[in-house]
């Protein structure tokens, strides 16, 4: 009995591509697990112990998970970004919100989240900056604050890269190398309607929001990205941010992100 269901197991992982011999029994029973779940209808994921979720999210008719265009442009940017459902989930909202204006992203790594943005809103005109760099990813890391990156750390990737990724998904978008915000000096941006700023690290951060400050159109929004996410360099440039610009406000966004306005632009 017991050998016919290991054969069994065996004939079903082979079915789905899984070759049963290069598999521990531990990994071919995760692999099983994880295989009866999808069956049922649930997902087996790993989760930190240290940062647990006592109730599931439900995504039960949550309305964007069955927005068909939403869904395309998470298959089209899924290889290409960090950012999971939810982040991405609330940069396709706030896209979408913002009012007349150039679209960014600032600090893009494979170009995903910007095919993201440009997917949300196709007539815009959108604008990609990173470093690009084969050997340096942040201007500069303070040791005390930023001590969840290394200088190396988004290194693998390339203009060309990002520039075919929009061509094979037939979007444009202008592709600017180097640090923001000295790489947009000789840009002309026009003004910014949104900005999803997703630069790591303490001076990145500062720099973007004091350089973006005077840049923003009406109905406007900085969408962050490791907001409240035990990345004190990005928590210590907003709340500076803030004190020096009153009339701005940030919320936090579930699960790691905030959203940075003017009142006076939303008045």
């Amino acid at each position: 009995m017991i050998q016919t269901i290991k054969e069994r197991v065996k004939q079903i992982a082979l079915n789905h591509g899984v070759r049963t011999n290069q598999l521990r029994p531990s990994k071919l029973a995760n692999w099983l697990c994880t295989y009866a779940a999808f069956r049922f209808g649930y997902e087996l994921r790993p989760f930190n112990p240290h940062y647990p979720i006592i109730k599931p999210i439900d995504t039960n008719k949550v309305e964007i998970l069955k927005d068909p265009e939403f869904h395309a442009s998470l298959i089209a940017c899924q290889n290409d970004t960090n950012l999971d459902d939810a982040r991405l989930a609330n940069i396709w909202a706030y896209a979408k919100l913002s009012g007349p204006g150039t679209m960014l992203e600032v600090g893009s790594w494979h170009g995903g989240g910007a095919l993201h943005i440009a997917n949300a809103c196709p007539d815009r005109r959108m604008f990609v900056f990173d470093p690009f760099s084969d050997s340096q990813s942040f201007e500069a890391l303070d040791g005390a604050l930023d001590g969840s990156f290394t200088i190396n750390q988004f290194t693998d990737t390339s203009e060309g890269y990002v520039r075919n990724l929009f061509a094979s998904h037939n979007r444009k978008a202008e592709i600017v190398k180097g640090f923001f915000p000295a790489s947009a000096l000789n840009v002309n941006l026009g003004e910014v309607a949104f900005c999803h700023l997703d630069v790591d690290v303490y001076e990145a951060t500062k720099n973007s929001l004091y350089y973006l400050a005077d840049r923003l159109a009406k109905r406007s929004f900085v969408l962050l990205d490791d907001y409240r996410r035990e990345a004190k360099g990005v928590d210590l440039a907003v709340d500076e941010f803030l004190r020096d610009h009153p009339r701005f406000r940030c919320f936090s966004l579930h699960p790691s992100q905030g959203v940075v306005f003017s009142l006076d632009l939303w008045a």
